[in-house]
């Protein structure tokens, strides 16, 4: 029989709710002697701004969009490597993934794929009108698609 909570998914963006988010999935696996496994997903949805068009001279904007997300894994791995060094001092077990795509897409295909028990996820709350708390986009989307149970911080 599987224990509960052995393996745990923290999407990570490098923000400070993200490392929020961190800390307690650290807790977590303190408690449940759970693996850790920390993900960034670079976001494949974008343009390059109109102010960058000038660096890619000689290339297609696909080749130019190609370099950046190259340029943002990298600095994503090293941001992830970090976090996980510190996680590894308390004797936990940790991974990184880094993905290129959809963000809740992504961390719900992950978490699926590597058959996680929970994902634990920081959580951005923005004021709607008359002091209605909506979650941010990616939080919410993943919560309401995850085939696990969802911790929000925020």
């Amino acid at each position: 029989m599987k224990k509960e909570f052995s393996k745990i998914l923290v999407p990570h963006d490098g923000s400070e709710i993200a490392d929020k988010a961190l800390q307690e999935a650290v807790k977590f696996a303190e408690l449940f002697q759970s693996e850790l496994l920390l993900l960034y997903v670079v976001d494949d949805r974008f343009s390059p701004p109109s102010a960058l068009l000038s660096f890619i001279k000689g290339r297609s904007l696909r080749q130019a969009k190609e370099e950046l997300i190259h340029v943002l894994r990298t600095g994503a791995e090293n941001m992830l490597k970090d976090r996980v060094e510190g996680i590894k001092q308390k004797k936990i077990p940790a991974k990184i993934e880094i993905s290129v795509g959809s963000p809740a897409t992504d961390i719900v295909r992950v978490a699926k794929h590597e058959d996680v028990d929970m994902i634990i996820i920081g959580s951005t709350s923005k004021k709607g009108s008359k002091s209605i708390t909506l979650l941010g986009s990616v939080s919410r989307s993943v919560s309401e698609i995850a085939h696990c149970p969802v911790m929000l911080v925020h």
